[in-house]
C-alpha cells in the first residue's frame, strides 16, 4: 500500500489547521475592534485547492484529489454604493445644519419682540415723546427723558449691528478652521495613497498589465484603507466629493468639482477675503496654480463650507444691488486701479500669480493674455510686459489729468442711472473710452441667499429709515423762498449714509433737547448764510405744527432703504411700504422665522436620510458580536475537527508502519 495518500491527508489537514487558525485570528481581530470608529469588518476568503497537473493546470485524478483549502486574502466588508450615498447626504445635512445654526444665532440677536430689544426701546421712545408733547412746566425735564429714550433706542440698533458682526466674525473663524481641516485631510489622503501603493508592492499582491501594474483591490492593507475611508467621510462633511479608484491602489478625489487629490498629489484649500466684505475659496496646487471655488451647481453644491459661504456672503435681495451703487463701484475701481498699477511693475510670471489672486475673481470679462497684458471685452487696460522696462505705468492710461502732464491711475469712470456703466480706456490705442456694463453676479462674491449681509442690511434699513423719517418730521420749509430748512434728530458718526453701525443722536439735538418741538427760522432773514435758529412754540401751534408730525411717524407707511435710495432690484426688502412696527415684525418674525424653519426642515430631512443610510452601512461594515461569536464557535469546531483528523491519520499511519507484515508471527 502506498503511503502517498496518507501523507497527502496530513498536508491537507495542515492547511486546514492553518486556515482555521487564521479564521479565528480574523474573528478575534474583528471582536477587538468592535468599538473602533471607522473599522470595517474583515473576512478571510477561502478557496478549495485544485489538482494541478499538465498544461491545463487542472487534473481530476483521484490520486491527487482532496488537497484541502487555501486562504487567498483578507477582505473588508463594505458597500461602495452606501459609502457614496452616505457622503452625499452627509454633505447636504452639514450644509443645512450650518445655515440653521447661523440663522438661529441671528434670531437670538434680532428678536425684536423682546421687551429689552427694539420693541421695548421704541415703545419707550414713543411714550416719552407723548409725555414731552404735553404743555407743562416740566417740559425741559421731559425733553431730557425723550432724548435719553432715543439714545437707548439707538444703542439697541447699534448693538444689533455689533452682534451681527460678531456672528460674522465667528462664522469666518469657523470657516477658516474648516478650510484648514480640508487641506489637512487632502494631505493625509495623498500620504495614505502613497503608503497603500507601497504596501501592495511590498506584499506582491500585484500583476503586470502592459507597461503598468495593477493591484488586487479586493485585498490589501485594510487598516490603511479604513483610515482613508474615515478621512473621506469627514471630508464629505465640508463639501460634495467624488471618489475614483485607481488601478495601483490609490484614489482620486474631487471636491466641489475640483480634482484635489490625484494619486500622491494633492491641493490645499485657501480662504480669500475681499474688500467688499465677502470671502471666497480657492484650491492651490504645490506649484501655485489656483482654481476658484464657487457656491452652486457644478461646484460647491453642499457641505458645511457652502453653508458658511452662503451665510457669510448672503445678501438676499441686495445681491444685485450693493455693487451698482456708486460707493461700491468706486471701491471696486480703486482696488482694480491699485492691482493694475502693481502688475505694471511685474514680469509675466508674477503678473499671472497676482492676476489670479486679485483680479480673476472680478469676473470673466477680465482676461490675462500670455504676453502679460490685461483686457476687458477685448480692450487693453494693461499693456504687455516689455523686458528691460521697470514699468509700463506710462501706458496704463485710463484718464489723463487736465493739463495732460501727469497720469492718473484711475481706470474706471461711471455713468448710468445706477452708476452701473463703467468706462475703460484702451491704453494701447488711446482711442477714447470703451463702455461695458459689468455683470454684477460675476464681479461680486455676494450670495443671493438671505444670510448675514442681508440681515445686516435690514437693520441698516431700519436705522436709516427711522432717521430719515424723524429728520423729515422736524424739518421746515421757508414759506417765502420754499427753501428747505433741515434739522436732524439723528445723524451718522462718519458723515456718510446713516446705518446701524453709525447712527447717533445729532449734536444739535443733544445741545438742545427741546429742539424737536421748536420751529426753525432764519437767524437773519436777509442773509441765509448766517444759518437758522430754533424758536419756542406753545399751545395749539405746538401740536399742529410739530408734535403731530413726530407722532405721525410711527403710523406712517415708509419704504425701508439702506442709504436713502431704493433697492435697484424690483424685489425690495419688504414687498410694500409699511410702518415701523410692521417692518420689524416682518423681518424678525416672518422672514427670519421662515428662513430658519426652512433650514430646520431641510436639515431634519437630510439628517434622517443620512442616518438611515448610515445604519444600513453600519449593518454591512460594522462588527456584530453575535455574528462573530457564532463564527468563533464554528471556526473552533473546524479547528478541533482538523486536529482530530490528524490524530486519525496518525493512527492510520501507525497501523501501516507497525501493524502491517505481522501475519505468521508467533
Amino acid at each position: 500500500m502506498s503511503l502517498r495518500p496518507t501523507f497527502l491527508g496530513f498536508e491537507t489537514m495542515r492547511k486546514s489547521l492553518m486556515a482555521s487558525q487564521k479564521a479565528l485570528d480574523i474573528t478575534g481581530h474583528n471582536i477587538a475592534n468592535v468599538n473602533t470608529v471607522g473599522y470595517s469588518r474583515q473576512r478571510l476568503d477561502l478557496v478549495s485547492i485544485a489538482n494541478q497537473a499538465g498544461g491545463l493546470g487542472y487534473k481530476t485524478s483521484v490520486a491527487l484529489a482532496g488537497q484541502g483549502v487555501n486562504a487567498v486574502g483578507v477582505t473588508q466588508i463594505r458597500d461602495e454604493f452606501l459609502d457614496k450615498r452616505f457622503r452625499e447626504l452627509n454633505a447636504v445635512s452639514a450644509d443645512a445644519g450650518t445655515k440653521q445654526k447661523i440663522l438661529g444665532d441671528m434670531e437670538n440677536v434680532l428678536d425684536f419682540l423682546e421687551n429689552d430689544g427694539f420693541v421695548g426701546a421704541y415703545t419707550d421712545f414713543l411714550s416719552s415723546l407723548s409725555a414731552f408733547s404735553a404743555d407743562s412746566p416740566a417740559r425741559k425735564e421731559l425733553a431730557s427723558v425723550t432724548i435719553t429714550s432715543a439714545e437707548q433706542m439707538v444703542q439697541v440698533i447699534r448693538s444689533y449691528n455689533t452682534k451681527l458682526n460678531q456672528i460674522k466674525d465667528q462664522t469666518e473663524f469657523e470657516m477658516q478652521t474648516g478650510v484648514n481641516r480640508v487641506s489637512e485631510i487632502l494631505r493625509q489622503i495623498g500620504d495614505l495613497n502613497k503608503q497603500i501603493k507601497n504596501e501592495y508592492v511590498a506584499s506582491g499582491d500585484i500583476f503586470i498589465e502592459g507597461n503598468n501594474y495593477k493591484v488586487n483591490a479586493v485585498y490589501g492593507p485594510n487598516e490603511l484603507k479604513d483610515k482613508r475611508n474615515a478621512l473621506l467621510d469627514e471630508l464629505s462633511n465640508y463639501g460634495n466629493i467624488e471618489v475614483k479608484n485607481n488601478s495601483n491602489g490609490s484614489i482620486n478625489v474631487k471636491f466641489a468639482g475640483v480634482s484635489v487629490v490625484e494619486d500622491e498629489k494633492y491641493q490645499t484649500l485657501e480662504m480669500v477675503k475681499h474688500s467688499q466684505g465677502t470671502v471666497s475659496l480657492q484650491f492651490k496646487t504645490l506649484s501655485g496654480n489656483v482654481t476658484p471655488v464657487s457656491s452652486g451647481t457644478g461646484s460647491l453644491e453642499s457641505g458645511a463650507l457652502k453653508g458658511y459661504l452662503d451665510m457669510y456672503n448672503g445678501a438676499g435681495t441686495y445681491y444685485n444691488d450693493i455693487y451698482t451703487r456708486a460707493a461700491g463701484m468706486k471701491e471696486l475701481a480703486s482696488n482694480l486701479n491699485d492691482a493694475l498699477a502693481k502688475m505694471a511693475t511685474m514680469n509675466v510670471a508674477d503678473r499671472t500669480t497676482y492676476f489670479n489672486d486679485n483680479i480673476a475673481a472680478l469676473g470673466d470679462k477680465f482676461v490675462l493674455n500670455p504676453n502679460g497684458s490685461v483686457k476687458v471685452d477685448g480692450n487693453t487696460i494693461l499693456s504687455a510686459y516689455t523686458a528691460g522696462t521697470a514699468s509700463s505705468v506710462n501706458k496704463l492710461v485710463a484718464m489723463a489729468s487736465a493739463d495732460n502732464t501727469s497720469l492718473k491711475y484711475s481706470v474706471v469712470t461711471f455713468s448710468g442711472d445706477n452708476n452701473d456703466v463703467v468706462h475703460f480706456t484702451d491704453v494701447d490705442t488711446g482711442n477714447g473710452t470703451m463702455k461695458t456694463t459689468l455683470d454684477e453676479t460675476a464681479i461680486s462674491t455676494f450670495s443671493s441667499e438671505r444670510g448675514i449681509v442681508y440681515y445686516q442690511k435690514t437693520v441698516d434699513a431700519l436705522a436709516n429709515t427711522i432717521a430719515q423719517a424723524y429728520n423729515s418730521a422736524t424739518s421746515s420749509v421757508d414759506q417765502t423762498t420754499s427753501e428747505p430748512m433741515l434739522r436732524e434728530m439723528f445723524s451718522s458718526e462718519d458723515g456718510g449714509p446713516i446705518n446701524a453701525g453709525n447712527i447717533k443722536i445729532s449734536d444739535r439735538w443733544k445741545a438742545n433737547p427741546s429742539m424737536i418741538t421748536q420751529k426753525i427760522e432764519w437767524a437773519d432773514a436777509s442773509d441765509h448764510s448766517k444759518g437758522t435758529k430754533d424758536v419756542e412754540v406753545t399751545g395749539e401751534e405746538l401740536w399742529t405744527g410739530y408734535i403731530n408730525k413726530l407722532q405721525a411717524v410711527s403710523k406712517k407707511s415708509l419704504k425701508f432703504t439702506i442709504d436713502g435710495s431704493n433697492v435697484n432690484s424690483t424685489d425690495t426688502v419688504v414687498d410694500k411700504e409699511c410702518t415701523i412696527d410692521s417692518y420689524y415684525s416682518f423681518v424678525a418674525v416672518s422672514r427670519l422665522g421662515q428662513d430658519l424653519e426652512y433650514q430646520q426642515s431641510a436639515y431634519d430631512s437630510a439628517d434622517i436620510m443620512a442616518s438611515n443610510v448610515a445604519d444600513s452601512r453600519d449593518a454591512t461594515m460594522s462588527v456584530s458580536i453575535d455574528e462573530e461569536g457564532v463564527n468563533m464557535l464554528n471556526f473552533q469546531k473546524w479547528y478541533n475537527a482538523s486536529a482530530r483528523m490528524i490524530t486519525t491519520l496518525d493512527e492510520a499511519l501507525n497501523t501501516i508502519i507497525n501493524g502491517m507484515g505481522l501475519v505468521g508471527r508467533a
